[in-house]
């Protein structure tokens, strides 16, 4: 409690600053007295004012380049935009910390910042000065790309009771406040409406083609190269973005060099002892209906508590998956977002990481739960409900990093899918090797390759997305079948389920048991019910029959494809 107790008074010295008041300040901060501070400031300007940040098309500009270090040099730039100022040395100088004291405020007039994106609570007459300075600054820094700025000045009790306008009435065009909304977090959400807005008004810049003695950067292939990279084993010719980025790159690892958050720096170092199996796995996982949950922020306080204790929980997670796992010098986290995490790391590890970071999400977070429940009841009860989708591929090591990103982001969407209110959370992935049937969207795939249908019955081979519960539990299962039963074996069931009808599959799959009596006593010990439930539950389950067509499911592809990349013993 001490760190948000901190961040509380941290934000009362900045109010107290801009009202002159620390009563009235206290009355912000609390939810309190808002008719009173209406009163106080009728007739008045506004005296405040919240800037809102964030990259733009951040995954495009960290992913511009096919290459680790070039990837690690822009996600430290991402983090320089947030970055404070550490162990005596001055923030960089894009960051908003440093903008800050540039302008003669400080650390406390942060809200929240962290991923490439954050909010200032600043005296309103120098709002426009700070949003034009981050913009400029960052997008100076990094050459490429950009960063949104909007600010808008309000009333002390406009952040208690939300903007002075009525439900669905115009705030600003093209933006409405959402009926049902209340307080700070009708603020968030007309700030983050009118940030989207700006965004999409932006115009993306037109690739332009070059003249042929124009030689293009050796990394992207898109820009025009204008610096040579003398320090690379072949004297690469670079575009000054991606020269930028690769600088940026080895000066990380040689701060990190040694010490436990040490990154790889290319494909290699994360294969080592999967250069056999020549896979690399990418990880993408993002906290559930987040909008929804900062739409029921009742204070500013609860803003800046919830906001930053997120931000602290997707780093802590990072170490802790880095730490337990020993992937030092053999992982990759670049920045995608604020409460996003995204890990490229071995693909024989890729599996259990997943499931040991939703278990680190529902951890954590209740654990802070735990620590606000005396005080902010209704904050504990929002921690309590947070929970992660993950959508996670496996590919070979020599597949585009950028394609396999996107693709674990189409994964991920289809596990959000399944994460509704209350059905917890869930994880989609997919393995895919040189022959591997690949289209846009998964849910067309699936419906074109893993679906078998008549006029009787559907199969669907495939039961993803998964629960967190189930995905654990195939874990366990191909781990067991691992230590009794070769994956050629397994691959037998599965050519049943693809050309047999489903009660005839039944059929020959127990045969299969039957007549295989190292099946039997290794993975079930000649349980009938045992065999039954595993039967039911990851090769042939039967659903409920609609519209007279009976229905079923298996998971068969599930166990086959992860058969190679869950260790024995994990």
């Amino acid at each position: 409690m001490r760190r948000v107790n901190d961040l509380h008074e941290r934000l009362k010295a900045t109010l107290v600053g801009i009202l002159n008041s620390t009563e009235e300040a206290n009355w912000v901060l609390c939810g309190v007295e808002a008719e009173k501070l209406r009163m106080l400031y009728r007739g008045k300007p506004r005296p405040l004012a919240l800037v809102s940040f964030d990259v733009d098309r951040i995954k495009d500009f960290v992913f511009s380049s096919v290459k680790l270090l070039e990837i690690s040099g822009a996600s430290e730039m991402v983090k320089d935009l947030t970055c404070p100022p550490q162990n005596g040395v001055e923030a960089p100088h894009c960051s908003v910390y440093r903008i800050l004291e540039d302008q003669h405020l400080s650390s406390d007039n942060v809200v929240f910042a962290g991923g490439g994106t954050g909010m200032l609570v600043v005296p309103a007459d120098m709002a426009e000065i700070l949003a034009k300075e981050i913009s400029d600054r960052f997008a100076g820094a990094v050459k490429t790309g950009s960063c949104t700025t909007i600010w808008r000045a309000f009333h002390p009790h406009e952040l208690i009771l939300g903007p002075d306008i009525a439900a669905g009435d115009s705030f600003f065009p093209g933006v409405k406040l959402p009926v049902g909304a209340s307080g700070f977090g009708s603020v968030m959400r007309l700030m983050a409406d009118e940030l989207r807005e700006k965004k999409e008004e932006k115009m993306v810049p037109a690739i332009f083609s070059l003249p042929g003695y124009v030689a293009r950067c050796a990394s992207c292939g898109i820009r025009p190269a204008l610096k040579r990279d003398k320090l690379s084993w072949d004297d690469e010719l670079l575009c000054e973005s991606c020269f930028t980025q690769r600088k940026r790159g080895r000066d990380t690892k040689t701060d990190l060099s040694g010490q436990l958050l040490e990154m790889a720096q290319s494909i290699n170092d994360i294969l080592r002892e999967d250069a056999e199996r020549g896979y690399v796995g990418v990880i993408h996982a993002d906290a559930d209906q987040m909008g929804r949950k900062l739409m029921q922020m009742q204070t500013l306080d609860d803003m800046a508590i919830f906001s930053s204790t997120v931000t602290r929980v997707i780093e802590d997670i990072r170490v802790h998956l880095v730490s337990k796992h020993e992937l030092s010098r053999q992982y990759q986290a670049p920045i995608v977002g604020g409460d996003d995490i995204l890990l490229i790391v071995p693909a024989h590890k890729t599996p259990v990481i997943v499931a040991d970071l939703l278990t680190a999400v529902r951890q954590d977070f209740t654990y802070w739960s735990s620590l606000l429940a005396p005080d902010k009841e209704k904050l504990s009860e929002i921690f309590k409900s947070i929970t992660m989708s993950v959508g996670f591929v496996i590919v070979p090591s020599h597949y585009q990093i950028r394609f396999s990103v996107d693709y674990a982001e189409n994964l991920l969407a289809q596990a959000k899918k399944g994460s509704h209110e209350g059905a917890g959370e869930h994880v989609d992935f997919a393995v895919i090797s040189d022959g591997t049937p690949l289209h846009a969207e998964i849910s067309t795939l699936r419906q074109q390759f893993y679906t078998r249908r008549s006029e009787k019955w559907c199969l669907s081979l495939t039961a993803r997305p998964l629960k967190a519960s189930r995905f654990r539990a195939l874990l366990e299962k191909i781990e067991v079948l691992k230590s009794a039963m070769a994956k050629n074996q397994l691959k037998l069931l599965e050519n049943l389920l693809f050309g047999e009808t489903p009660e005839a599959a039944r059929i020959n799959i127990l045969y299969q048991w039957v007549r295989m009596d190292s099946w039997w006593e290794d993975i079930f010990g000649r349980d009938h019910k045992k065999m039954e439930e595993w039967l039911k539950e990851f090769l042939l389950k039967e659903g409920d029959a609609r519209n007279g067509i009976r229905s079923y499911n298996s998971a068969i592809t599930e166990l086959v494809e992860l058969y190679d990349f869950v260790e024995v013993g994990t």
